[in-house]
């Protein structure tokens, strides 16, 4: 039933989901994701919890004060910002792939 607090005995120890969050150091929709999925006591409270993924960096935007000369879109190449159109003109008649910038944009 929805809204009931479920009180989970390990070890001879009975706490509700929320309390073992807070004893073992973990998110409690962790250990509600877990329980919600059928795991067995034993396995919800002491499966440790993976790692964080690594966040992706987010492509380096071409700031006026860098580039202020170029209108619009902006690609960074060999350390030379470089408009946007100037390389895909460069780029007509190559094979995909074989010239690729480091970072793109400039908003």
């Amino acid at each position: 039933m929805k809204g009931m607090p479920v009180t989970l005995t390990y070890h001879g120890e009975s706490h509700c989901i929320s309390e073992w969050a807070r004893r073992l150091g973990v998110c409690r929709q962790t250990l509600w994701s877990r329980y919600n999925l059928g795991w067995k006591t034993e396995r919800l409270l002491t499966t440790p919890v993976p790692a964080p993924r690594p966040v992706r960096p987010k492509p380096e935007i071409a700031p006026s004060i860098f580039a202020p000369h170029i209108p619009g879109p902006a690609i960074l190449i060999g350390g030379q910002w470089v408009p946007a159109h100037v390389w895909l003109e460069s780029m007509e008649g190559r094979p995909r792939g074989t010239d690729t910038p480091q970072t793109v944009s400039k908003q």
